[in-house]
Parts: structure tokens; sequence; C-alpha cells
């Protein structure tokens, strides 16, 4: 038994090692995320990760880790349809069932242990070459060389091990309950039958329209899932209802539908299982482009010196005159001073507020606001635009005039509370606008810039607590000691704030927050590229998938129209044709339905021309690459598929 065992793992020799591949795939990915992360943290902070940096990374590449497992559960799903059979032969020739769970064990133990021997490996490698890297990105910045710790190794074998356990359980407990049949039976079962459905065009039409429409409502600025969900139900029921139109105006068509029968049939009497396979093909490219693309394109650049017009902004008061004539008059450094107030939101954030007077000035834009109204003037990163606004994106904000204190909230369960003694006062959003002018300091909901009307300026906000006076530098000389001295000037004469105990007048300088920002959108393009990859693979698994369960009826069909007396050339043709409409379907439904996501999502961005143009150009690329790579595949598939059963009818023959 364990000759005849061997010699059938020799035979799946290549699916075996396929499954290997794309083990050692996910733990590499693990290992690298992880190194890859700690080596920017060593940058930014001179230290290694500690729980909350780890927790981080974790939740940046959890799509990717989550796109893993779901390429291994098809990888092994594809692997067990083709194993079983042995295993079936295996017990007709009196297999002991201890023995079985043996030989599966010893197979599963394979590819634990190799997947992640592996794929420690060549996590190790490209760990090396990411740091090589950034050490050339980073040469200006840091003085010791980039060192990851032990995190990495810690973390990888962890995740792995859950990953694999959880793969063990999933597998064992579908095989027990539905039986073996569950697993060999997937996408071989005929749909239902072919027509006309005018109701669930109307209702995908209806869907994809909601999907587009909600980006630029609440639920789509606070999560892109539900938008998604809706575009992918929407384009479903497109892909069934358009589908079957064309296939029943065709067949009216006598000419064109015998012309074309020999490579449709199978879409004909298996409809619904050919439009199911499509467009699980077709969500994942959704996901791509959509999303994974999206976040690409919004962090490259890395560095972008044009969010931070002034080297250092501080935000000071006016007692500090004095100290700024002198780095006026002695350091030479550019100042423009403008008067402001710091305001608190209810959520957790504080911002600075000028009067419209001081925004005409600044702009050159002219503000009609009246008692309680204001106008926000958001300074966000682009990865950071079309999200949720001031108080939680509500028209009426409440907002306390002064500086953000620990006790303006109510803490339960860690949730915090605005204490409504505080927020008494509610101001009408009467505009808004996508705009740096100071900077993009903080995260997305903080360090915005809200206008007030000039009475309501002049009554309520000269005496608030905090910082009375922005001060935006450019330092031509001597940057570091200038930095240096503001900063120790600031620490000196400073006022305990919530945000920056340890330095209450606040100061942002460019070239650290450059800095940092360049640390987060690293982690952004990284986890953004590997999860495309990792999504081009699931795609191209379930395509593989279709075809290796299509191929029994290929087969039939070569075989039969070749005795009918079609020449191979035709034959040849239209297998051709029919794979490239099982990979070339789902390609252009997810392209038609990812462009009008993506230029919804560019409308609601407010984004400059000019991006708008780079946005584009980096789609239509990414698109090009996908069509030709499904392309590819499906020639490969279809000559595959040529090659093997010419190659059967020809041993047959002999």
């Amino acid at each position: 038994m364990k000759k005849i065992f061997f010699e059938t793992l020799k035979h799946k020799l290549g699916h075996y090692l396929l499954v290997i591949f794309c083990g050692i795939l996910m733990v590499s990915t693990i290992y690298v995320s992880y190194a890859f992360s700690d080596s920017i943290e060593g940058i930014i902070n001179g230290q290694n990760s500690g729980i909350v940096e780890e927790m981080y990374t974790f939740i940046n590449f959890q799509e990717t880790y989550i796109l893993l497992f779901i390429l291994m559960v098809l990888v092994i799903i594809s692997y067990i349809r083709k194993k079983s059979y042995d295993y079936v032969l295996l017990d007709t020739m009196g297999l002991k069932k201890k023995h079985r769970y043996m030989f599966i064990g010893f197979e599963y133990a394979g590819i634990i242990f190799s997947s992640v021997t592996g794929g420690l490996i060549l996590g190790k490698i490209l760990a090396e070459c990411a740091k090589t890297v950034l050490q050339n990105i980073f040469y200006n910045t840091i003085t010791t060389e980039i060192n990851y710790g032990f995190v990495a190794l810690r973390n990888t074998l962890v995740i792995s091990c859950e990953v694999f356990g959880i793969l063990f359980i999933v597998f064992d407990e579908v095989i027990a309950c539905l039986g073996m049949d569950a697993l060999l039976t997937v996408g071989k079962k005929n749909g239902k039958p072919l027509k006309k459905r005018p109701k669930i065009l109307l209702l995908g039409i209806f869907l994809t329209l909601i999907g587009l429409i909600s980006l630029l409502f609440y639920w789509g600025k606070i999560s892109k899932s539900i938008p998604t969900v809706f575009l992918n139900a929407g384009m479903c029921l497109l892909m069934i209802s358009l589908a079957g139109y064309y296939f029943v105006r065709l067949n009216k068509k006598e000419k064109k539908y015998y012309k074309r029968i020999t490579w449709l049939e199978n879409w004909y009497h298996r409809f619904f299982y050919n439009i199911n396979m499509s467009f699980v093909v077709a969500a994942f490219l959704v996901i791509i482009i959509t999303d994974f693309s999206i976040k690409l394109l919004d962090n490259l650049p890395i560095t972008e010196p044009k969010n931070y017009p002034y080297d250092l902004v501080w935000m000071a008061n006016k007692d500090d005159e004095e100290f700024l004539n002198h780095l006026t008059d002695d350091e030479g450094v550019e100042l423009r001073k403008v008067p402001c107030a710091r305001v608190t939101t209810t959520d957790i954030a504080e911002h600075m507020g000028i009067p419209a007077s001081t925004y005409e000035k600044w702009t050159g834009k002219s503000l009609d606001l009246k008692d309680n109204e204001i106008f926000v003037v958001y300074q966000r990163e682009r990865f950071e635009r079309n999200k949720v606004g001031i108080g939680y994106n509500t028209k009426n904000p409440l907002i306390y005039i002064g500086k953000a204190r620990a006790d303006l909230w109510l803490y339960i369960k860690e949730v915090a509370t605005p204490k409504v003694q505080y927020f008494t006062e509610k101001f009408k959003v009467v505009g808004t606008e996508d705009r740096i002018l100071t900077g993009v300091f903080g995260s997305e909901t903080c360090e915005h810039i809200i206008v007030f009307s000039d009475e309501y300026y002049q009554k309520n906000c000269m005496e608030a607590d905090g910082a009375n006076m922005a001060v935006m530098m450019n330092i031509p000389e001597n940057y570091d000691k200038v930095v240096e001295e503001i900063k120790a000037y600031a620490k000196d004469h400073s006022q305990v704030n919530y945000f920056d105990v340890d330095n209450g007048n606040l100061i942002y300088e460019k070239k650290e927050l450059l800095l940092e920002r360049s640390k987060t959108k690293l982690l952004y393009v990284a986890s953004a590229a590997g999860n495309i990859i990792i999504m081009l693979l699931c795609g191209i698994f379930v395509l593989s998938i279709k075809m290796e369960c299509d191929f029994p009826e290929t087969e039939w069909k070569y075989r039969f129209y070749i005795q009918s007396g079609m020449s191979s050339a035709k034959v040849r043709k239209g297998i051709i044709k029919e794979c490239l409409l099982s990979g070339g379907l789902p390609v252009i439904c997810g392209t038609i339905i990812s462009i009008l996501y993506c230029s919804m999502l560019l409308y609601a961005k407010h984004l400059q021309i000019e991006w708008v143009h780079r946005y584009f150009k980096g789609i239509i690329l990414i698109v090009g690459a996908i069509w030709l790579l499904f392309a590819v595949f499906s020639l490969i598939f279809a000559y595959r598929n040529i090659r093997k059963i010419e190659g059967d009818s020809r041993d047959g023959k002999k």
C-alpha cells in the first residue's frame, strides 16, 4: 500500500508542489510584512515594533492574510479533487481506515513543513532585499543599520500555525458533515433554463446605481464595503440578465447560432454554472481595481512635499511675538502669522478656527457667513479624502470653543461620550472644500480649518483657551538648529494640551511629518501590491478550476465533432474561443463596473484635474495588465486542453 501511495503521490507531484508553492507564498508574505513594518518602525522611532505596532501591521495586512487563506482553500480544493480518485482506488484495494488517515496526515504534514520552511527562507531573502532598498531610500535619515528583530519570525510561525490549523479543521468538518462529494461536485451541476429576465435586469441596474451613489453619502464614506457589496450584487444580476438576453436573441438568428454553437453549447445548457464561475472571477477583479489599485495610486508617490507648504507650523500665542522677532531678525526665518482659536469637535478632534475675513485674505475667496454658520476646509491626504467630516459628518456639529481637554468627554467602557455642558452650541455647515493651507497634520479627523463669521469669532473665540496665533515658517538657513530652538522655547512657555502633554503648543515640522507619512504610505503600498498579486492568483485559480471542471465535456465534444467530420483546426478554434470567453467575460464585466466605480470615487474625492489624469492612467495600465494576463492564461489553458485531448486520442489509437 505504501508503494502504491507514493506512486500516486509521484504521479500528482506537480499538483502537490503547487499547493506547497502557495503555502510558501503565504508564509513568506506574512514574514515580509512584519519584517518590513518593523524596519519602517526602526527608521521612524529608532526602535523595533511594540505590541501596538504589531497590531497595526496585522490590521494593515489583514486583507492580504484573508486573501492568502482563500487562495489556499481554492488550491487545496483543486488538489483534493484530483487526489480523491487515488484514495478511492486504495479503498477498493482494501486500505484500512487508520492507514488512510496516516497517508493524509503525511501529505498535509509535508505541505505544512515545506511551506513554513520554504516560506521562512524566501521571506528572509525578500526581507533582506527590502531592508537594502529602505537603507538606500533613507540613507540621509538613518545613522545605524536597519534591523527587524525577532518579531517577524515569531508572528509568522504563530499565524502560519493558526492558518494551517484552521484549514485542516475546515476541510475535515466539510468532508465529515457533507461528504467528499460536496468537494468533488463543486461547479459540476447544471443550472436553470435560459430565458429573458427583465426584472433581474432592472434590479441589477438599481443595485449598481445604489452602490455608485452611496459613495457620496455617509455609509459610503465610513466604509467602501457597502458600495462594493451593492456593486457586486448588481454586477451579478446584470451578468445573468444581459447574458440571458444575448443568448436568447442569438438562438433566434439561425445562421449566427449554428456558426457559434460549437463553442457556446456549454453556455446554453449550463448557463448558471458558467455565469456563477465568471462572476466569482469578476468579483475578484472588481476588488482589485476599485479597492487595492485605488489604494496603491492614493499612496504614490510615497512622499509629497506639496502637502506641507511650510517648513514648520507652530500654534503659538501673541505673547511669543518677541521670540518670533528674534527668529526673523537673527535667524532669517520667513514668517506668516494668522490669528486663530483652538476649537474641539465631539469626535475627539481639535481644529484651527479662523474668522471669514482672515480666510478671504488668505485665499482670496469671500464667504458670507452669519451667526452660527461655518465653512470647513479639510486638509487631508488623497487617501483620506471622501471620508466622514467633522462631528461624525453631521451637518449641524456641536463644537466646543477652546482646546481639547480630557474632561470634555465621559468615558463609559472606553467609549468617549461628549459632555453636554461643554458642547452646547450647534453650528450649521454651509460649505466645505478640500484644500491644504497649513499642511496635513494628524489623522483624517483632526487639524482642519473651521471658518466662523467675523461677528461670532469676535464675540466668542477671542478669549478661547489654547493657542491664539498660527505661525507658518520657512527656514532657509540652520534648519535643525532653528527647529530645536523653537521646540525648546515652546516647551518652556507651553500650556498643557490634551494631544501633546510634553509640548503644549502644537508644533508640526515638515521633515518629521514627511518621514511619518512615508512610513504609513509604504505600508499601504506594500499591502495593496501584495493584495493585488494574491487576488490575481485567486482569480486565475478559479478560472483554472472552471477549466478543469469543463475538461470532460470539452474532451467529449472534441471527439464528437471530429467523428462528425469537422476539421481538427475548426474544433481547436472552437475550444480556444470557449476558453477565451470563460476568461474574457469576467474581465470585461469587472472592468466596466470598476471604471464606473472609480469615476464616481474620483469625483467624490474632489481632486485636481492633474491628479484625475494620473489616476486614470494608472487604472488603465493596471486594467491593461489584467486583460493581458487573463488572455495569456486562457490561451494556455486552451492549448493545454487541446494537447491533452489529442495526446489521449493518439494513445487510444495505439
